[in-house]
C-alpha cells in the first residue's frame, strides 16, 4: 500500500525513531532457525495486504482469511478429485497485516492463527508499525506466545538491521531438504521506502553457508552446491520493475506467456536504493523464488536472471482481502508446492516449485487464477 506514503511517514517518523535501538550482539544463526519436516509437495500459503484495522469486522475478516487458507484444498479436492489435499503445511504473512490496528486487534489475530493448528510465519510490511500500540508491542507479542506454530524469530539487540529476519528449514531426517527466509524489507526512509542493509544481506549469505556445512565461499558454486531456498519480503526489491519490462518487452500486453505470468495494473513500488540482494543470490544459486507483496493490483510469476546464468521467480503474491484499494478479480491467496526432485515443465523449464494463485471471493466459490505446474 502506496498511497499518501509522504504523509504515512510524517506520521510515523517519531514512532520509527523511538524504535531504533543500537544494535550489537552478534548471534550463531541457529538463533534464527526454526525447523520443520520436509514431505514432497510441501504446501505453503502466502497470504499479505489484510490490513486489518478499527473499521475491520474481524469476524468477516477472520472468516474470509480462513476460506482463503483452504481455497487450494477446497478447488482441487472439488474440482480435480485430488485426494488427502488437505491444509497448508506452512502459513506466511507476508507484510501489513495490519494498519491502524489496536492492541486487541492483534492478539485476536495472532489467537485466530494460532487456533488454525498451522505453522506460521509473520513477516513485517511497512503498515505493521502503525497503530495505537508501541513499535515493539508485534515483536514483543510474537516473542512471549511462542509455540509449535508460531514461527518468528527476532533475536533481542542483535546487529541485523530490522526484525523479521529469520529462516526455517525443512529437513528429512537429518538432510536439509528447502529453506524458507523471511526477510524484512523495513518501512520508510526519509521521505521513500527503506531498502535491505548490508547487515541483512550478510546475514543471507552467512546463513546459507553455514546451513550447508561451509565456513567460507567455496571457490566454485552451482545450482548442486546449496540447499534450494524461497525468500518472502514484503516491499519487492527493484529487480521487480526489470521483471516486468522484460516482459513485456518479449512478450507484449499479454497476461501469459508460456511459464510467465504478469499482471500488472500499477508500478512497482521499491525503494530507491538497489540493496544489492538480487546480485547476491544470483551469486550464491540457492534462492530459486522471491515472493511480495505490497503493489496490490499486480500479480506476477516471472522468471528473470538479470543477465546472469542463474534464473529466479519473481512473485507478486495475491492481496487477501478487500481492505484498502483492491481489484475485485485479484484477491486471495498464493500457494507454493516444493518439489523433492525438479520437474520440468511443459516448455522444458526447470520447475523447483508448482505455483497455484487461488481467487478467492467473499461469497461463491473459488477459482484458479494462474497455475505453473
Amino acid at each position: 500500500m502506496k498511497m499518501k506514503k509522504k504523509l504515512i511517514f510524517a506520521l510515523l517518523f517519531p514512532v520509527l525513531l523511538s524504535s531504533c535501538q543500537q544494535i550489537r550482539k552478534n548471534y550463531d544463526i541457529v538463533h534464527y532457525q526454526n525447523k520443520l519436516m520436509f514431505e514432497d509437495q510441501f504446501l505453503i500459503c502466502q497470504l499479505g495486504d489484510i490490513h486489518l484495522s478499527t473499521s475491520s469486522n474481524l469476524d468477516r475478516e477472520f472468516a474470509y482469511i480462513e476460506k482463503a487458507i483452504y481455497s487450494y484444498a477446497e478447488y482441487f479436492n472439488k474440482n480435480k478429485n485430488v485426494p488427502n489435499q488437505g491444509k497448508p503445511s506452512l502459513i506466511i504473512l507476508n507484510g501489513d497485516i495490519f494498519m491502524n490496528a489496536t492492541k486487541d486487534i492483534v492478539n485476536r489475530t495472532f489467537e485466530f492463527f494460532e487456533s488454525l493448528e498451522i505453522p506460521y510465519a509473520f513477516n513485517y510490511g511497512n503498515h505493521d508499525l502503525q497503530g495505537s500500540y508501541s513499535s515493539n508491542y508485534i515483536n514483543n507479542y510474537l516473542l512471549t506466545h511462542q509455540s509449535q506454530y508460531n514461527m518468528y524469530k527476532n533475536p533481542a539487540d542483535d546487529n541485523i538491521f530490522g526484525n523479521s529476519n529469520y529462516y526455517i528449514d525443512l529437513v528429512s531426517g537429518t538432510e536439509l531438504k528447502y529453506q524458507i527466509f523471511i526477510m524484512d524489507s523495513n518501512c520508510f526512509y526519509l521521505s521513500d521506502y527503506d531498502t535491505f542493509h548490508q547487515d541483512q544481506l550478510q546475514w543471507y549469505q552467512k546463513v546459507i553457508l553455514e546451513s550447508n556445512g561451509y565456513n567460507k565461499m567455496p571457490n566454485n558454486i552451482d545450482e548442486n552446491t546449496f540447499a534450494k531456498s524461497l525468500l518472502f519480503c514484503h516491499i519487492p526489491i527493484n529487480e521487480f520493475g526489470d521483471a516486468i519490462n522484460e516482459f513485456h518487452q518479449k512478450n507484449g500486453d499479454v497476461e501469459t506467456y508460456q511459464d510467465d505470468y504478469c499482471k500488472d495494473l500499477e508500478s512497482c513500488s521499491s525503494s530507491p536504493t538497489n540493496s544489492g540482494l538480487f546480485s547476491l543470490m544470483t551469486k550464491l544459486k540457492s534462492t530459486v523464488g522471491i515472493a511480495s507483496n505490497h503493489d496490490h493490483i499486480t500479480s506476477t510469476d516471472i522468471k528473470y536472471s538479470g543477465g546472469s546464468d542463474w534464473p529466479i521467480r519473481f512473485i507478486y503474491g495475491e492481496k487477501t482481502g478487500d481492505n484498502i484499494y483492491h481489484n475485485e478479480k485479484m484477491m486471495g491467496a498464493t500457494f507454493y508446492n516444493l518439489n523433492e526432485n525438479t520437474e520440468l515443465s511443459m516448455y522444458g523449464n526447470e520447475l523447483y516449485f508448482n505455483l497455484t494463485k487461488m481467487y478467492v471471493p467473499y461469497e461463491g466459490d473459488v477459482e484458479v487464477i494462474w497455475q505453473n505446474q
